[in-house]
């Protein structure tokens, strides 16, 4: 434990990551092994990072967790919630429409990640009264983060 504390007090303190903290292997996962694997539109990319970023990471968050909060609507990506609720629901509409003329419009936002403007999103994050050190950690983590 003390070695931990060693590694993330001083990364803390002047709000500097080590720069292989920002370093990861891609590794391409098939999304359907149904389908095509040969089609490049059937793989998705997954970073693996090193061991000591990812303990980093865990020990920042359970530090950090109550800053951290979301919509009340959002269903994906939230502990011991799924998207089971919304999509009833939107299968309940279906159905009651079922005999009418329904337009429905989506979005997708798998990409949305790779576009993400790095200032507006550390303003919101400010709002959330994180201490500076963990925000100046997160900035210095984007700007040196590499594949």
């Amino acid at each position: 434990m003390i070695y931990l504390r060693n590694l993330i007090n001083p990364i803390l303190k002047y709000s500097c990551a080590p720069a292989r903290f920002g370093k990861g292997i891609i590794v391409p996962l098939v999304k359907y092994h149904t389908e095509d694997v040969c089609s490049i539109d059937n793989y998705r990319g997954t970073t693996v990072s090193s061991v000591f970023s990812k303990t980093f990471e865990c020990c920042l968050l359970s530090k950090c967790e109550h800053y951290l909060y979301s919509n009340k609507l959002q269903f994906g990506f939230k502990k011991q919630r799924n998207c089971g609720p919304p999509i009833h629901i939107f299968q309940q509409v279906v159905n009651y429409f079922r005999n009418s003329q329904v337009y429905i419009s989506a979005v997708d936002a798998s990409k949305a990640v790779d576009r993400v403007h790095h200032k507006p999103l550390f303003d919101k994050v400010g709002m959330r009264t994180l201490p500076d050190c963990v925000i100046g950690v997160f900035k210095n983590c984007i700007v040196n983060c590499v594949p």
